[in-house]
């Protein structure tokens, strides 16, 4: 399905306009969207749940962590990959295996990513509890949000990851020049409800239903989190078709 291409006047994304594309872009091709994510999604699933049998020893806690983590970041980036390549070249179909060169490319960029989100947020910690100590609260939350800003104007690596057109991290900086704070509200009107709806089925999950209403919230709770990162990754795709690579004939092209 084609819907309108994001309106931008004069290159400048139309905040509220960009916000209905995106949520028109996956409720509108909810077909797609679950072809392309139901691998992913299972295999995501499998990997928040199998830790869960790991025991309660302090190494099994950190181990079953960390198999969540990787688990998501490579599983993740796997249904981004398909749903950035729909987006861009009109792809309806996965390919047949899940670790194309196309998700290796988006997949470290999604590590380098992370990994300079774990740093600064460690250093923006440590500088936290120096004196004066009136800082612990205000400097982290100032820094954190800094940090999402950060990692929104490097978001331009994704798409172009995906269609195998690989840019650098100074490449998207200076691609969304004057564009930044605009995909960051769009991109936070988009996964703000989704987050917010995610941390009421915690709160049902962990409030003594029993394990088949924990699993239960566990399985809508994801779901959730991979509408809010199609949405997000299809307002992503559309600035950079729009701003880098001038694509048409993919299924969002106008």
């Amino acid at each position: 399905m084609t819907v309108s291409a994001m309106p931008m006047t004069g290159n400048k994304i139309d905040v509220i306009d960009a916000v209905e594309d995106g949520f028109r872009r996956v409720f509108g091709n909810a077909l797609p969207v679950i072809e392309l994510a139901w691998a992913p999604y299972l295999a995501v699933l499998a990997t928040q749940l199998v830790p869960m049998s790991f025991g309660s020893g302090s190494g099994m806690v950190i181990l079953g962590g960390l198999i969540r983590s990787f688990g998501f970041l490579v599983f993740g980036t796997v249904f981004i990959t398909r749903w950035q390549r729909y987006a861009l070249l009109g792809e309806t179909s996965p390919q047949h295996h899940m670790f194309s060169p196309a998700w290796q490319d988006v997949f470290f960029a999604a590590l380098k990513l992370t990994l300079f989100v774990v740093v600064a947020w460690v250093i923006l910690v440590w500088i936290a509890l120096l004196p004066p100590r009136i800082l612990t609260v205000f400097f982290p939350i100032v820094g954190g949000f800094t940090i999402l800003v950060v990692s929104v104007r490097y978001s331009l690596v994704f798409p172009a990851a995906a269609i195998e057109r690989s840019i650098t991290f100074k490449d998207s900086w200076d691609t969304l020049q004057g564009n930044s704070w605009r995909l960051f509200a769009a991109a936070g009107i988009c996964y703000v409800p989704f987050a917010l709806v995610r941390v009421g089925l915690g709160f049902i999950g962990d409030g003594g239903g029993g394990w088949l209403v924990w699993l239960v919230c566990q399985v809508l709770g994801l779901i959730v989190l991979f509408i809010s990162f199609g949405i997000v990754a299809s307002l992503v795709s559309d600035t950079y078709r729009r701003l880098v690579a001038n694509i048409g004939g993919g299924a969002f092209a106008a």
